[in-house]
């Protein structure tokens, strides 16, 4: 009977410093010990005629479980000076109490090492590829860690050499350090230790300086809390690394946002004046760092920067103009107004555009607080004046409200683009009932390509028109090429639009966002394309930290330990093909003259974009300048990859205001000849989107420019 005791307190043990809490396994330790207790004292008083429930009994029957338990066991032997102070029912509990070994000098490494009775370094070759694969596993899947040690214990029977508790195979850190800062806590991971580690993963490669932009945004965690979390993401510009994406600098958790920002970015500042100065150590080089720009919404911009928000009378970050309230709402309705600059920031020269409370400590970096802070199109373009047009248009005053009759028009508009939309999109076009549930890229694929095709002949001419100077102005500042040619044109466009809006839609259109659309060439030709100086990246990686968080007790160590955890290991990054990738092999097509000896498939995914024989993704752009769409994906013999495509007779402009649409490459397309033409696969300038118009007629938009 007392072996079975010895046992059972020995699995639940076991079982518990692998599963659940802390105080849940003092319960179910306690409970599984009283039940067992009570048991043995009745059949033991029995024997001795002792009272049932005699505390000598107890005490004498839990000394000797003890005794036995813990007489060849690591930790007691290992550690019993430490503790011999305690009683044996005291040191029980206390070994029972994973989360606080250390302060018995007991680390989470020697324990679980010890519970399975294997050391790391003895696992074969075969267990350690499968623990690899495991923690590749759990982190590409953000796998719970129960489900993890439920995995392991099945595993232990086959593979005794896997650890069998889940912190030890993702390496989590025992404790995490956090600060009572800004009314909330906060940890600094640390932009040195996030590029080495870049570095040591062979991603980041050694240069004379790194350049670093840096996201700073709210993050709610519940529908039914206020807790949020307010992380603070960096990413590599130079040298430019296209596998890089966002990482984690810091992070603060509270109730509300950081109530200083002074205390919030102090550990930031500190790191970056220190790593800009000294540099940080890559491979026996001295490395120094330059802040690129800092891309954030209006509201966490203006609270970085320690401005009046953009709901203020001197709310505008680019310009003078004193703003008008107007049927509730704060706009700006002038476009000529003087133009901050970095220097009238930093001497405060407009003192009401700036809080009476102690300037920014950005301002001690050496990054411009104007020039160096952008306007992110994916909150001021997309969410902001595409989302307002399209309100506007469903639900706002009757003389520019859409008929529920055009409405219906343009849900079958959008309706007939989802079969031919490319894989590149995450999101297929969906009905304007559901604007509520739009995302940003939603909205950035109706402004950019399925917009002016499904409003055609829906709108109004004149609000048509001006939906098209918005077209062409993002269009041409988002492209890499047109950036830079038609940076100046745009701005014209841009400013055009406000004006249009003015008269169109009233003054009380024109608010924060749409009165910056006139500012945003300068960033373009400061940094380069819109999508150089986006939000869109630093929103993917917002989605991965919240589900980090598993709970809602200590969210803020939970992301710490996930990224400590991801950190500790080298995990492997979906990087694009190399060489061109042949998918689905087909039977051969003996139509195709020439190539009786070729290899047929149905895609082919290259460095840029997927092209397959599907309707969706074989409309392409040929380097000669002739469109039409792809037939055959082959191979040769040779390793050559050739395709045949059927070419379009007709090509012409789609709109011609307020410039030719060929300019920009958006053609009106038709009359799909018969004839198969025959070429290299290099021969492909662009993979486009081809929706259809009116019968035979398309409008081709290419998806790279």
């Amino acid at each position: 009977m007392l072996q079975r005791f010895v046992v059972c307190v020995f699995a639940c043990l076991l079982f518990t410093m692998c599963e659940s809490s802390y105080w849940s396994k003092r319960r179910r330790i306690h409970s599984a010990v009283e039940v067992h207790l009570a048991d043995i004292a009745a059949q033991e008083g029995a024997r001795n005629s002792l009272p049932v429930g005699s505390d000598a009994v107890k005490c004498e029957i839990a000394t000797s479980a003890l005794e036995i338990a813990t007489e060849n066991h690591p930790f007691t032997n290992k550690h019993r000076n430490s503790c011999e102070h305690k009683t044996e029912f005291e040191s029980v509990d206390n070994n029972l109490e994973c989360d606080r070994w250390s302060e018995c000098d007991i680390t989470e490494s020697d324990s679980d090492s010890d519970l399975s009775s294997q050391s790391g370094d003895e696992c074969e070759p075969c267990d350690k590829d499968l623990q690899d694969g495991l923690v590749q596993w759990a982190h590409d899947f953000n796998v719970s860690h129960a489900a993890i040690g439920g995995l392991l214990r099945l595993l232990h029977s086959h593979h005794p050499t896997l650890p069998i508790d889940s912190r030890t195979l993702l390496s989590t850190p025992r404790s995490t350090s956090v600060a009572s800062v800004a009314g909330g806590v906060y940890h600094h991971v640390g932009i040195q230790t996030a590029l080495v580690k870049l570095h040591e993963s062979g991603l980041l490669p050694v240069t004379d300086s790194i350049s670093i932009q840096v996201n700073i945004d709210g993050l709610p965690l519940f529908k039914s809390s206020g807790m949020q979390l307010w992380p603070i993401l960096g990413i590599v510009k130079e040298p430019a690394v296209s596998v890089v994406g966002p990482f984690l600098i810091g992070v603060f958790a509270g109730m509300n946002k950081p109530s200083s920002s002074s205390e919030y970015l102090h550990e930031f500042v500190s790191e970056v004046k220190m790593l800009s100065s000294d540099g940080l150590l890559l491979s026996d080089k001295v490395v120094f760092l330059h802040l690129h720009s800092f891309v954030c919404d209006a509201p966490a911009r203006a609270f970085l920067k320690n401005i009046k928000s953009f709901t203020g009378y001197h709310g505008c970050e680019r310009c003078t103009q004193t703003g008008k309230y107007h049927c509730g709402r704060m706009t700006f309705p002038d476009t000529n107004s003087s133009l901050r600059t970095d220097e009238d920031f930093a001497h405060m020269t407009d003192e009401e555009h700036h809080l009476k409370s102690a300037p920014s400590p950005l301002v001690e970096l050496s990054i411009g607080m104007v020039s160096g802070f952008v306007l992110d199109y994916m909150h001021l373009v997309c969410l902001g004046v595409v989302r307002r047009l399209l309100l506007l248009w469903l639900r706002g005053p009757l003389p520019l409200r859409l008929s529920s009759l055009t409405v219906s028009r343009l849900n079958e508009n959008l309706s007939s683009v989802q079969s031919h939309t490319p894989c590149e999109f995450s999101r297929k076009p969906r009905s304007v009932s559901e604007l509520d549930r739009w995302k940003a890229t939603e909205f950035r694929q109706f402004l950019l390509f399925t917009g002016p095709v499904v409003l055609k002949d829906v709108l109004p001419k004149e609000l048509y028109s001006n939906f098209l100077l918005l077209h062409v102005a993002i269009s041409c500042l988002v492209s890499p090429h047109y950036s830079q040619v038609y940076c100046d044109f745009a701005r014209k466009l841009l400013m055009r639009f406000v004006e249009h809006c003015l008269s169109a839609y009233g003054q009380d259109f024109v608010v924060y966002n749409v009165h910056n659309l006139i500012h945003l060439p300068d960033d373009v030709r400061r940094y380069g394309p819109l999508d150089n100086i986006s939000c869109f990246p630093f929103e993917n990686n917002l989605r991965s930290i919240k589900k980090m968080v598993h709970s809602p007790f200590m969210p803020l160590q939970q992301v710490v330990n996930r990224v400590h955890e991801q950190q500790s290991c080298v995990l492997s990054v979906k990087q694009s093909p190399s060489v061109p990738l042949l998918k689905g092999v087909l039977h051969t097509d003996f139509t195709v003259c020439n190539h009786e000896n070729a290899q047929f498939y149905s895609s082919v995914v290259t460095k840029d974009n997927t092209l397959s024989t599907k309707a969706s993704d074989n409309c392409v752009w040929l380097r000669d300048g002739r469109i039409g769409r792809i037939q055959h994906i082959m191979q040769e013999s040779d390793d050559r990859i050739f395709v045949t495509v059927r070419l379009f007779a007709s090509v012409d402009s789609f709109y011609y205001y307020p410039l030719e649409s060929q300019k920009l490459k958006i053609v009106c397309v038709k009359d799909l000849t018969s004839m198969n033409y025959t070429c290299l696969l290099h021969d492909i300038r662009y993979k486009c989107m081809c929706m259809p118009l009116r019968g035979n007629s398309f409008v081709v938009l290419p998806l790279h420019k």
